[in-house]
C-alpha cells in the first residue's frame, strides 16, 4: 500500500513538471538569452557537417544491423563529442555553435540508429517514448534543450555548456538494462 502510494505521488510530481510544454518562444528564451545569442538560434545550418567538421560517412550511421553494433556504433559516436568539441574551441567557434554542433552529431546518431533497427516496432516504441518525453519523436530539439535549461535557471553561455556536456551523455539506465543477463 505505502509503495503504490508513493509510485502515484512520484507519477503525479512527474505529471506536473513534465506536462508544461517546452516551445521555442523568444518570449521564453529572452529570459535566459542575449538577444544576439536568440537570433543566432534561427542561422544554424541542417547539416552541420561542413561546419562542425562531422567525420566523412558520418550520416550514414552503422553498417550492421544488429542491436549491440548499432547501440555500440551509437555510444562510441556520442563519445566523440569532447574531442571534436575541444578541437571546435580551439579553432575559436563560440560556445553556441559547438553546442549546436554537439546536439547535431548526438541527434543525428539517433536518427541513424533508429534507421538501422531491424525491428521497426522497437523504433516506434522509442519514438512513442520521446514524443511523451520531449514532444517529438525523434528527441529533443535544440531549442527545446535550450528552453530547458533556461529553465533550470541557467543563462547565456551556461545553457549552451550544459548543452554540450548532455550531448556526450547516453542514458546509463538502457546500458545497464541492455547489459544485463537474461534470466
Amino acid at each position: 500500500m505505502r509503495r503504490s502510494l508513493l509510485v502515484l505521488i512520484v507519477i503525479a510530481l512527474c505529471f506536473v513538471s513534465c506536462s508544461t510544454p517546452i516551445t521555442c518562444s523568444p518570449d521564453e528564451l529572452q529570459t535566459c538569452l542575449e538577444p544576439q545569442q536568440i537570433a543566432q538560434l534561427t542561422t544554424f545550418s541542417d547539416n552541420p557537417q561542413v561546419e562542425c567538421g562531422l567525420p566523412l560517412g558520418f550520416e550514414q550511421g552503422p553498417t550492421n544491423r544488429d542491436n549491440e553494433t548499432i547501440r555500440t556504433w551509437y555510444e562510441e559516436t556520442v563519445a566523440q563529442i569532447p574531442v571534436l568539441e575541444q578541437a571546435w574551441r580551439e579553432a575559436g567557434i563560440d560556445v553556441a555553435q559547438r553546442a549546436r554542433c554537439a546536439f547535431a552529431i548526438r541527434h543525428l546518431a539517433r536518427i541513424r540508429a533508429r534507421e538501422a533497427m531491424p525491428d521497426q516496432s522497437q523504433v516506434q516504441k522509442l519514438q512513442e517514448r520521446d514524443q511523451r518525453k520531449y514532444g517529438h519523436p525523434d528527441g529533443p530539439t535544440f531549442c527545446w534543450l535550450v528552453v530547458k535549461n533556461c529553465r533550470e535557471g541557467k543563462s547565456g553561455d551556461a545553457v549552451f555548456a550544459a548543452i554540450i556536456e548532455s550531448a556526450a551523455r547516453t542514458n546509463p539506465a538502457f546500458h545497464k538494462e541492455r547489459k544485463a543477463p537474461n534470466p
